[in-house]
Order: C-alpha cells, then structure tokens, then sequence
C-alpha cells in the first residue's frame, strides 16, 4: 500500500498561528508499529475495497440510502496521541468502535449547517471562534455514532480508564454522500437499517 494514498499516519500538532492542525507524515522512516508506540493514528482508507465484508456493508447501506458509502479505519494507541484537530466532514458520517475505546467532542456547526461535498474545511476554526456547545461522548466496542457533515468533532484516546490497558481503539467511519435528509430522517434510516439486517439474521 501507498503512503498517503492507501493509507496515513496522523497526529496532531499547534501550528505557528495558534491553531491546532493535523499533520500527516510525509515520508515513512520507521515502521509503523513503532509509530502507532509512539502516540500516532493510523488510517486505512476505502477499507470496503479491501475487506469483503466492509464492502458488502457498505454496499448493503448504498442499496439502502441510495447514496454511495465508503468506509475508512482508524487505529489509535491507548493514551496515544490526539490524531484529528477539531473539523467537520463534508459528507455524513456512521461512526463504529470495534475494539477500545475513544472519547469524542461533539461541538455545534462551522462555518456551515450542512455543507456540500464540494465545500472542504481548509483551516480550523481559530480560537476564539470556538464553538461554545460542545458534548462529550465515550464510544467502548460495540457503540456507534452519527455525525451529520458540518458538525465540528474531534476524539481522542488520552486519559480513559481502558479494561485492558494495551488495546488499541480501532474505529470504523462510514462515510455518506451529501444527501438532502435531516439529522432525524437519518437516525430513523439507521435505526430501519440496522433492525432490517438483524431480522434477516435471524430467518
């Protein structure tokens, strides 16, 4: 796989200008074993081209939203690192914790309620511009979230009580292209989604 193209290696750094900012390495100098030791995230992406089961998930939700998804993975260390500085997405998003545990900041919309794929955030919202309703959540394995395009977010494995002091918080984030439905139309879409294939499971 290609660095930067297939896959990156994240974290997140105070920029000269005051703002956090996340920086991705440019040139692969060590393993990344020893950089995941060291407090890094990595990010594997368009997962649901390379694992049958991420595509037929993924193709199974764009059958369903009529919209196409796509899926990234991301590995952090316990205690690692924050990978992301706060941003939004432009695209919809279903988050999965598969394994650990990640503490998300969920914060209000900036600088637009629900941008379109062409809109991309180029600069972190300066600090004195910091969204003043933010919530925090912890996702443990088996959790997921949706976080609509536009919503300011950023997660972070530092300072959780983790049962097992080693694992890693891998997470799924299964991206939706912009769509027109609303925060609640979407919820319903995945709560109909998610009781629809445990039914069938269960023919």
């Amino acid at each position: 796989m290609e660095l930067n193209v297939d896959y990156k290696i994240v974290t997140r750094v105070l920029g000269n200008d005051g703002r956090f900012w996340s920086a991705a390495v440019p040139v692969l100098e060590r393993s990344v074993e020893q950089y995941l030791s060291d407090g890094f995230t990595l990010v594997v992406n368009r997962v649901n081209e390379r694992s049958r089961r991420v595509f037929n998930l993924c193709q199974s939700l764009t059958a369903f939203f009529g919209l196409y998804v796509s899926a990234n993975l991301y590995v952090t260390p316990t205690n690692g690192k924050q990978g992301f500085a706060l941003h939004h997405d432009p695209q919809d998003a279903f988050v999965i914790q598969l394994s650990g545990a990640k503490r998300w900041t969920i914060c209000e919309s900036w600088p637009l309620d629900a941008p379109l794929m062409s809109f991309q955030m180029t600069k972190p919202p300066p600090r004195d511009k910091l969204p003043h309703q933010c919530e925090t959540l912890l996702l443990r394995a088996g959790d997921s979230l949706f976080i609509p395009r536009g919503v300011l977010h950023q997660a972070s494995t530092v300072d959780i009580n983790h049962t097992t002091n080693d694992e890693r918080s891998v997470h799924l984030t299964l991206g939706v292209e912009s769509g027109t439905a609303t925060l609640i139309e979407w919820i319903h879409y995945w709560i109909d989604f998610v009781t629809l294939q445990t039914q069938q499971k269960t023919i």
